[in-house]
């Protein structure tokens, strides 16, 4: 099996990869903190959130209930779990109906690692400061909280803009980004982590935990190339350089990945049986993938590769009909895409909003429309958030002194 990924992923560039099993060594870049304990990690949470669910149910114990549920469901209501509501047709950037006949209240999918989109009283997190160099090709970008190098910041980042998601009644935060930046163009790419795949799976792991503290579905994605492209790259590279990062949210539990805009190796990333194969299998991935918004160009091969949600529902922004909906019923009973597909589509979905806690009637509802400001409701869900924002401002400035006589600056004075 792992030799038919690679020909897959690879093309035939690579036969195999080998990928250590050693265990990194903990770096000593980060800044030395005491270990957070359970007591502290549960007084941290309790402050951001009013209503704490409960974390304790496993991955495995969160697929069967999802299962259950599932199998109890007609083809459409399945498919109806993972096809978005279309654009604009309810008060967030992606929405899921809800299912009265499993007490399943629907999903509010919203923007993002900087914070809660189109919605008011809420805070403006840090995202990433971007230096150009050389032009655009050349341009460097840095995450304000990876350049803190503090693991409890990190971690810390998560659990308050989970919080504000959660108030606000998001169920699903569409972040962290963690794609590596090495193409400027290639999307939001700020709000990513900077271009080393070490830190980058820190900054995007402890922000999962973070967030997902408080009961809000955590979205592992990539941005890259949102305008097309061909990302070709060999099994040794896409392991050691662009999966750690994944691998490492899916290790603290992430429930949901989104798959990207272009191509990887000639074949589009949401209909790519190749790299979903890999997070599914080898990554043992329980969640759900979402599409990009608009990022699928088929309904049976978008399935059958293994997406689970098509986002935000319709075909493009300016048709509204969706690849799915009625489209993958259709596939189903013609035979193009198995009923079993769709029941794991299902299930997977539903583990996700299990294992969050979000099935147990306490979620808050939505109280805001990202389309019309005047019918959101007034729900300020900022706290003390602005003394850790400034927090993260502070520890990401770094001074540079020239001990040594290191940087060949003689006769300079100042840079600015």
């Amino acid at each position: 099996m792992r030799s038919a990924v690679a020909a897959a992923l690879a093309a035939g560039a690579v036969a195999a990869a080998v990928v250590s099993a050693t265990p990194t060594p903990v770096s000593p870049i980060f800044i030395k903190r005491a270990p957070r304990d359970s007591a502290s990690v549960a007084a941290s949470a309790a402050a951001d959130a009013a209503v704490e669910f409960n974390p304790h149910i496993t991955w495995d114990q969160a697929v069967a209930r999802g299962q259950a549920l599932a199998e109890t469901l007609g083809l459409e209501d399945k498919v109806r779990l993972a096809t978005g509501v279309g654009w604009t047709q309810g008060p967030c950037v992606g929405n899921i109906a809800a299912v009265p006949a499993i007490d399943f209240q629907g999903l509010c999918l919203q923007d993002s690692p900087t914070g809660v989109r189109f919605a008011l009283n809420v805070s403006a997190f840090p995202a990433a400061m971007w230096v150009p160099e050389g032009g655009l090709d050349g341009c460097l970008f840095i995450s304000n909280v990876a350049a803190t190098f503090d693991k409890e910041l990190m971690y810390q980042h998560g659990v308050k803009m989970g919080a504000e998601q959660r108030a606000k009644g998001v169920s699903v935060t569409l972040g962290p980004v963690m794609n590596l930046a090495r193409a400027p163009e290639g999307g939001r790419i700020w709000e990513a982590a900077g271009g080393d795949p070490f830190l980058t799976s820190f900054v995007a792991s402890l922000q999962v935990e973070g967030i997902q503290s408080q009961g809000v579905i955590a979205t592992a994605k990539h941005e890259h190339n949102r305008n097309g492209g061909d990302s070709v790259v060999d099994l040794r590279t896409f392991h050691e350089v662009y999966l750690r990062p994944f691998k490492a949210c899916v290790d603290a539990g992430v429930g949901a990945v989104m798959c990207s805009y272009n191509r990887i190796n000639g074949t589009y990333a949401c209909e790519n049986p190749a790299t979903l194969q890999i997070l599914k299998g080898e990554l043992n991935f329980q969640g759900f993938v979402m599409t990009d918004w608009w990022a699928a160009n088929s309904t049976a091969p978008t399935a059958n590769a293994g997406t689970d949600m098509m986002m935000p529902g319709g075909a493009t922004q300016n048709i509204t009909e969706s690849l799915w909906g009625p489209n993958l019923v259709a596939a189903v009973r013609v035979g193009n895409v198995s009923e079993a597909r769709v029941t794991d589509m299902a299930t997977r979905i539903l583990a996700s909003w299990i294992k969050m806690g979000q099935d147990d009637g306490h979620f808050p509802g939505v109280n805001f429309d990202s389309w019309n400001a005047s019918a959101s409701q007034p729900v300020n869900v900022q706290g003390n958030h602005k003394d850790h924002i400034r927090e993260v401002g502070a520890a990401s400035a770094v001074l540079v002194k020239n001990d040594g006589g290191a940087l060949p600056l003689s006769g300079v004075k100042k840079i600015a």
